[in-house]
Protein backbone atom coordinates (compact mmCIF):
# COMPACT_ATOMS: atom_id res chain seq x y z
CA UNK A 1 0.00 0.00 0.00
CA UNK A 2 2.21 3.18 -1.14
CA UNK A 3 -0.52 5.55 0.00
CA UNK A 4 0.00 4.34 3.20
CA UNK A 5 3.72 4.53 3.12
CA UNK A 6 3.27 7.94 1.96
CA UNK A 7 1.01 9.13 4.54
CA UNK A 8 2.99 7.64 7.09
CA UNK A 9 6.47 9.31 6.06
CA UNK A 10 4.31 12.71 5.63
CA UNK A 11 3.21 12.19 9.18
CA UNK A 12 6.40 11.64 10.73
CA UNK A 13 8.14 14.26 8.98
CA UNK A 14 5.06 16.65 10.40
CA UNK A 15 5.69 15.39 13.97
CA UNK A 16 9.39 15.70 13.68
CA UNK A 17 9.07 19.65 12.23
CA UNK A 18 6.68 20.24 15.45
CA UNK A 19 9.20 18.37 17.94
CA UNK A 20 11.96 20.67 16.03
CA UNK A 21 10.05 23.87 16.56
CA UNK A 22 9.07 23.34 20.14
CA UNK A 23 12.83 22.80 20.65
CA UNK A 24 13.66 25.77 19.15
CA UNK A 25 10.70 27.46 21.34
CA UNK A 26 12.28 26.82 24.67
CA UNK A 27 15.45 27.18 23.54
CA UNK A 28 14.79 31.66 22.72
CA UNK A 29 13.07 31.01 25.98
CA UNK A 30 15.90 30.38 27.80
CA UNK A 31 18.11 32.70 26.20
CA UNK A 32 15.95 35.28 27.07
CA UNK A 33 15.59 34.52 30.37
CA UNK A 34 19.29 34.19 30.85
CA UNK A 35 19.74 37.25 28.64
CA UNK A 36 17.02 39.23 30.59
CA UNK A 37 18.74 38.05 34.20
CA UNK A 38 22.25 39.32 33.01
CA UNK A 39 20.68 42.69 31.69
CA UNK A 40 19.29 43.36 35.32
CA UNK A 41 22.35 42.71 36.58
CA UNK A 42 24.19 45.22 34.34
CA UNK A 43 21.26 47.62 35.07
CA UNK A 44 21.86 47.08 39.21
CA UNK A 45 25.59 47.83 38.63
CA UNK A 46 24.89 51.22 36.80
CA UNK A 47 22.70 52.02 39.58
CA UNK A 48 25.71 51.24 42.39
CA UNK A 49 27.88 52.99 40.59
CA UNK A 50 25.92 56.54 40.07
CA UNK A 51 25.00 55.74 44.50
CA UNK A 52 28.78 55.77 44.79
CA UNK A 53 29.39 58.68 42.57
CA UNK A 54 26.95 61.10 44.05
CA UNK A 55 27.54 60.29 47.64
CA UNK A 56 31.59 61.36 46.74
CA UNK A 57 32.81 57.62 47.02
CA UNK A 58 35.36 58.30 44.73
CA UNK A 59 37.67 55.47 45.89
CA UNK A 60 34.76 52.79 45.63
CA UNK A 61 34.20 53.54 42.50
CA UNK A 62 37.42 52.66 41.12
CA UNK A 63 37.24 49.42 42.81
CA UNK A 64 34.02 48.96 41.39
CA UNK A 65 34.75 49.64 37.85
CA UNK A 66 37.57 47.03 38.17
CA UNK A 67 35.45 43.97 39.41
CA UNK A 68 32.67 45.27 36.77
CA UNK A 69 34.85 45.08 34.06
CA UNK A 70 35.52 41.56 34.98
CA UNK A 71 32.34 41.04 35.20
CA UNK A 72 31.15 42.38 31.88
CA UNK A 73 34.09 40.23 29.98
CA UNK A 74 32.39 37.48 31.55
CA UNK A 75 28.83 38.10 30.76
CA UNK A 76 29.87 38.81 26.96
CA UNK A 77 31.95 35.78 26.38
CA UNK A 78 29.03 33.42 27.85
CA UNK A 79 27.07 35.61 24.80
CA UNK A 80 29.91 34.71 22.59
CA UNK A 81 30.74 38.54 22.42
CA UNK A 82 34.50 39.48 22.49
CA UNK A 83 34.68 42.89 23.70
CA UNK A 84 37.98 43.61 22.57
CA UNK A 85 36.98 43.51 18.91
CA UNK A 86 33.91 46.01 19.63
CA UNK A 87 34.77 49.05 17.81
CA UNK A 88 35.58 52.00 20.00
CA UNK A 89 32.78 54.31 18.50
CA UNK A 90 29.40 53.19 17.58
CA UNK A 91 28.35 53.28 14.01
CA UNK A 92 25.53 55.59 13.74
CA UNK A 93 27.72 58.20 15.29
Amino acid sequence: MPCWDSYNALADHLNAEEKQREFANNYWEHVHRTVKIDMEFVLSRGLRFKRLLSEGQYDLVLQELDVFEKELDDLAQGLGVELDRLPEEPSWK
